[in-house]
């Protein structure tokens, strides 16, 4: 058997500083910063009130999905700290990326304060996680209606993404029962959490007067967001940006302004997640938290 190799964490967090750093160089050095820059200045900052409350309902409705399978496992949080719970979460993921980060420290923290054990937290937070993700993928598969391929192409990726949800509730069904009842409400949460963060991005796009090709920027936005799920860059910095760089290339859309949606998006995310460190500050937190 190979051995298995160990990475610290501080050379784990030191590589993906470097990936989001190189990423962003990357991008900053092929694109006109002057020009985005003239075109966040010039852009109509009233859309982005809007934009921020649509990204705030997504995420309450990703604590909720989240309290569902925390419940199936027999841990029961108030809805108001488990959001509270999520917020700080949100907050170490994309500023305190080091360590256990935000789903490490519910974990660690529901472990200490419950009865049940860190094995089937972890489940919960995993699957919460891919539940997000396959929704992100189906959704992803939708806007491909939007791209210049071939229309059997278009109705082969539409036809058979459903799918993958399919084989999710299958191996959910087999592996991990105890989440099955939660299965449908947590899909119908997720369909809504993408939707309520594609009208941030259309806000956004509105904000920057932006009047065409909707369909085309949701596919960016979608693809990038499941590319910043991977964890190789801090909270998905660099990863997002990239990806908007050469999918706006490929698809003929303007460089610059593709960039500063992604931009746009990442300092709303930064802005709200920031509302987390109140939790982090608070003394006694965890103990706060009414936990059964």
């Amino acid at each position: 058997m190979a051995a298995k190799i160990y990475i610290p964490n501080w050379l784990k967090l030191l590589l993906k500083i470097l990936l989001s750093g190189a990423a962003l160089v990357l991008v900053i050095y092929k694109i006109d910063f002057q020009k985005i820059s003239t075109i966040v200045i010039s852009s109509d900052w009233w859309w982005l009130i809007p934009a921020a409350l649509f990204f705030v309902a997504s995420k309450i409705l990703s604590s909720i999905r989240l309290n569902g399978y925390f419940l199936d496992i027999g841990i029961r949080m108030s809805e108001a700290d488990n959001l509270r719970l999520y917020w700080l979460g949100m907050f170490y993921n994309l500023f305190l990326p080091g360590g256990i980060g935000g789903d490490g420290y519910k974990i660690v923290l529901l472990g200490r304060r419950s009865e049940v054990g860190t094995k089937k937290i972890f489940q919960a937070v995993l699957l919460d996680r891919l539940t997000g993700l396959i929704a992100l993928v189906f959704f992803s598969t939708l806007t491909t209606l939007f791209l210049p391929i071939d229309l059997w192409l278009k109705v082969l990726i539409i036809t058979t993404s459903p799918l993958i949800n399919w084989i999710f509730y299958i191996i959910i069904h087999k592996y991990f029962p105890v989440f099955v009842q939660s299965f449908t409400k947590a899909n119908l949460l997720s369909a809504a959490v993408q939707l309520a963060q594609l009208v941030s991005v259309l806000f956004i796009l509105f904000a920057l007067k932006i009047g065409n090709a909707f369909g085309l920027y949701f596919f960016i936005f979608l693809i990038s967001s499941v590319i910043a799920t991977i964890p190789f860059t801090v909270g998905g910095v660099g990863a997002r940006e990239i990806t908007f760089l050469y999918a706006s290339t490929w698809l003929g859309l303007d460089t610059e302004t593709a960039v500063a949606v992604s931009f746009i998006f990442f300092a709303i995310t930064a802005i709200i997640s920031l509302y987390g460190i109140r939790f982090n500050l608070q003394s006694g937190f965890g103990k706060s938290l009414s936990i059964k």
